[in-house]
């Protein structure tokens, strides 16, 4: 996972995550009928900005490039650890049980074009994706409308 970083994670929670997404999703649309929404988790780059891709692709239809550069932002955005980039510099160490989170830091374009990257070439399209984990198109145009 250390030697992949930031795109192997966010596609092993797409992969392995679908019902929980998709009831963020849906929670998240429900929700637009009464105003803005805002939702985090506790750094505010990795859950969170799986889910504001896919807000920002399947509901509001932002080209990959708006959203590559969105999630970059964060990182800056957050300060501390996060706004430094990932030290892919070491080398993993495979006799180690622990986890290097100073591989995982910052919000680099990669890591989100990666994700994108996946997203398309297993289901197609982000459309596609939020099919599979049950958010319908009726779903993605409540929150256009």
């Amino acid at each position: 996972l250390e030697d992949c970083g930031l795109g192997l994670l966010y596609t092993i929670m797409l992969a392995t995550s679908g019902p929980q997404i998709g009831s963020v999703l849906k929670i998240c649309a429900e929700e637009t009928k009464r105003g803005a929404v805002l939702f985090h988790c506790a750094k505010g780059k990795d859950r969170t900005g799986v889910v504001a891709m896919l807000l920002e692709a399947g509901y509001l239809g932002l080209e990959d490039n708006d959203i590559i550069l969105n999630y970059a932002a964060s990182g800056a955005l957050l300060g501390g650890e996060d706004a430094k980039s990932p030290d892919t510099r070491k080398e993993s160490d495979a006799t180690t049980t622990t986890i290097d989170w100073s591989r995982f830091r910052g919000s680099p374009e990669v890591a989100m074009e990666e994700t994108l990257q996946w997203i398309n070439s297993v289901y197609g399209s982000i459309e596609k994706y939020l099919d599979s984990i049950g958010v319908d198109c009726a779903c993605r145009n409540a929150v256009k409308d």
